[in-house]
């Protein structure tokens, strides 16, 4: 009886300690499982934190390209309303000197081409004179031309004479001239923007 005994004492002294090997191997393996696991995660949020900071640098830097190309178009904006204000103000400047120079000007509608002959002064200055009874009136004409034109087929009405005189006190004349059945009319040669609205009467 004693010996069985002492044989199940030993039986449990002996799985007692094996037990208590297991208990320890698992605690071991476990413990090692859980610093792996700790290392991984530590990984993980190391890397998805360098991404969320190289994320954020390269919104960053976006954000100030965006405010650099909305500073510079700004600046172009600003350039260009500017240039575009100089080119009215020299278009104005240009249009009013034209004016100026046509001041003096006058178009005489009518006449019949190649009547003029070798010389457009003589040939107004003799014209205005002798329809208009200006014997005496030195006209003071500078210089004479036809209008800048294509010549007009013969049935086309025939292109107008720009003279340009060194004064000119009338507008228009209104006394009634015929030439070759054709009826001679005289306007004042002014602004450009008033032959437009006068109209083309010399075709394109």
């Amino acid at each position: 009886m004693r010996s069985v005994l002492q044989e199940i004492r030993d039986f449990r002294a002996e799985h007692k300690v094996d037990l208590n090997k297991l208990k320890e191997e698992i605690k071991g393996d476990m413990k090692s499982e859980l610093e792996d696991m700790k290392q991984e995660i530590y990984q993980k949020r190391s890397a998805n934190s360098a991404l969320t900071q190289a994320h954020e640098t390269m919104l960053k830097e976006a954000e100030e390209q965006i405010d650099e190309a909305a500073t510079v178009n700004m600046a172009m904006s600003d350039a260009l309303i500017k240039s575009m204000k100089e080119q009215r103000a020299m278009q104005g400047k240009l249009v009013d000197l034209e004016g100026r120079s046509r001041r003096n000007n006058m178009r005489i509608y009518g006449v019949p081409e190649e009547k003029e002959g070798n010389s457009m002064s003589d040939f107004v200055d003799q014209l205005l004179k002798t329809e208009l009874a200006l014997p005496d009136t030195n006209l003071q004409i500078q210089r004479g031309h036809r209008a800048v034109a294509r010549k007009p087929e013969r049935i086309a009405p025939p292109r107008s004479i720009v003279v340009n005189f060194l004064e000119f006190a009338e507008k228009a004349w209104e006394k009634k001239i015929l030439m070759e059945g054709r009826r001679l009319s005289f306007d004042h040669d002014g602004r450009p923007e008033a032959q437009g609205i006068r109209g083309n009467k010399d075709g394109p």
